[in-house]
C-alpha cells in the first residue's frame, strides 16, 4: 500500500509505503518507508480493535528529522532546531487520541545534530550561574545557544517522557540534565548542569 500522506493528531508522515495484514481485527503493517518531518523513516505497527478498547503499538527508526518541526507537532516545543535521529518502541491504549496520550508508555531516543536552542544562553549560565531548573520557556527568555550534539534516553509512562541522561555539549560547554516532559499537557520540567568544556570536550 502507498500513501502520498498520513495525519494522526499533530503528526505528518508523507511518501508512506507499507505492506498490511489484517485478522480478527487485529492490523499489523510493515512500514517499509515514509519520510517523517524530512527524515527518511521505517518501523512496524500493530493495531489491535479487538477488544472495547483499542490499542496500538509500534517501532520507528528515522534519521535527520526537522527537530523543530517535529517538536513543535509532537509536544508543542518549537524552541529546539537541528537534525534529528530518533528511535522508538511505544504503545497505548484508549478510545480517544487524548486517551491514548495519556496512556503511552514505552522507550524513546533521540540525538540532535548542529541544533539551536532559543531562549537559553547556556554560556551565559555557564559563567553566572552553575545549576539552573528550566520550566518551560517564560515569555522574558532570551539569547540562543548553537550546540554539536544533544541526546536523550527517555522511559515513557502514563504520557510522560522521563530522561536521566540529557547530554549536549557546544563550542566551549558541556551540559548533563535530567527531568521530563509531560506529553499530553505539553509541560516540560528539566534540570540542567552546564559546566565549562576541556580542549577535549570533557567537563
Amino acid at each position: 500500500l502507498k500513501a502520498s500522506q498520513i495525519v494522526y493528531g499533530e503528526l505528518t508522515m508523507k511518501d508512506v509505503s507499507l505492506d498490511a495484514e489484517l485478522v480478527n481485527g487485529k492490523l499489523s503493517s510493515t512500514l517499509n518507508s515514509l519520510t517523517l518531518y524530512g527524515a527518511s523513516a521505517n518501523g512496524v505497527m500493530q493495531i489491535d480493535g479487538s477488544q472495547n478498547t483499542p490499542r496500538l503499538a509500534g517501532k520507528l527508526i528515522a534519521t535527520g528529522a526537522d527537530t523543530k518541526a517535529l517538536l513543535s507537532d509532537l509536544a508543542g516545543i518549537s524552541q529546539i532546531g537541528g537534525k534529528a535521529d530518533i528511535r522508538l518502541d511505544l504503545a497505548a491504549s484508549g478510545r480517544s487520541q487524548a486517551e491514548m496520550v495519556s496512556n503511552l508508555l514505552g522507550t524513546a531516543r533521540m540525538e540532535v545534530r548542529d541544533g539551536l536552542l532559543e531562549g537559553v544562553d547556556i554560556a551565559g549560565m555557564v559563567q553566572g550561574v552553575q545549576r539552573s531548573i528550566l520550566d518551560g520557556w517564560s515569555d522574558g527568555a532570551s539569547g540562543s545557544t548553537r550546540f554539536d550534539t544533544l541526546s536523550a534516553d527517555f522511559t515513557v509512562k502514563d504520557g510522560i517522557a522521563e530522561t536521566r541522561q540529557l547530554l549536549a555539549s557546544g563550542d566551549g560547554f558541556r551540559v548533563e540534565g535530567n527531568g521530563e516532559a509531560d506529553i499530553l499537557r505539553r509541560r516540560l520540567n528539566f534540570k540542567v548542569a552546564p559546566q565549562v568544556a576541556a580542549a577535549d570536550g570533557s567537563g
